[in-house]
């Protein structure tokens, strides 16, 4: 059984055991609008976007969709699945995407800069950046 919640994300309920997945599992809100499940895919509609949430064993991988994915709002009411589409609607809009035609970049960027300017006075820089001081959201 999956229980979905307003403000504590979703709770999983198998042979008496719970499980919740929220924020610190990787979800972007709390609050849960609506849910759909296929397979072994859950998809949340929440106040900042749709999530899937894909089960494979005993653990489980987390999407996110947002406006910066092209949804046209982040405020989901509703989500309905088809074969090849997720159907999702909102205050404004009703709007559908394919799923396996958006593709997430999870690598982070190089970043290349050769000199800063501060004070008026130009500093060379090394070409290389630690990405543990801007961590990606």
């Amino acid at each position: 059984m999956i229980v979905s919640t307003i403000g504590e994300g979703i709770v999983m309920i198998e042979n008496g055991k719970l499980e919740y997945i929220d924020t610190r599992n990787g979800l972007p809100s709390n609050i849960i609008n609506c849910i759909a499940i296929k397979d072994n895919e859950i998809w949340l509609g929440t106040n900042k976007g749709i999530s899937k949430i894909e089960l494979s064993w005993s653990t489980y991988t987390i999407r996110n969709y947002s406006v910066e994915n092209g949804l046209p709002n982040n405020e989901i009411s509703n989500i309905v699945l088809t074969e090849n589409y997720v159907w999702a609607t909102t205050k404004k809009y009703l709007f559908y995407f394919d799923p396996s035609t958006i593709f997430l970049n999870e690598e982070k960027p190089k970043i290349h800069r050769e000199s800063i300017i501060t004070s008026g006075k130009k500093r060379e820089l090394e070409n290389e950046i630690n990405y543990d001081q801007f961590p990606l959201k």
